[in-house]
């Protein structure tokens, strides 16, 4: 059997969380889901079944890497650019979502939790 994992938190749950678990409950044959909620996931209500099983993201690594990583600029997707103007280089701040390793450290913790 196929073992998708996603990852959700309350605000992603209720914009399009519910209605896609239960859209894969409904149509889905061979296939489990693994939702790990980012979260009190006693606010949330996934209807019991075998196709879905609900897992709380509570990770100590995780919360090291936040501790460690959350407060740099570039492990939150700011990156420097040198621009090169007129006789000098000035240096740019821009946000990437690419780069964004704070955003998608839970989806990685998600996997690594779900295994």
């Amino acid at each position: 059997m196929t073992t998708l994992i996603t990852s959700l938190n309350q605000d992603l749950f209720h914009e399009y969380g519910r209605n896609m678990i239960s859209g894969f409950i409904e149509k889905s044959i061979d296939v489990r889901l693994i939702v790990v909620f980012e979260g009190d996931d006693t606010k949330i209500n996934i209807p019991q079944n075998e196709k879905v099983k609900l897992i709380n993201l509570e990770s100590p690594d995780h919360s090291y890497f936040l501790r460690t990583f959350g407060k740099l600029y570039e492990a939150n997707g700011y990156r420097l650019i040198r621009q090169k103007g007129r006789n000098e280089q000035q240096l740019q701040l821009i946000h990437d979502f690419r780069y964004n390793l704070v955003r998608f450290s839970f989806k990685i913790f998600s996997i690594l939790i779900a295994r």
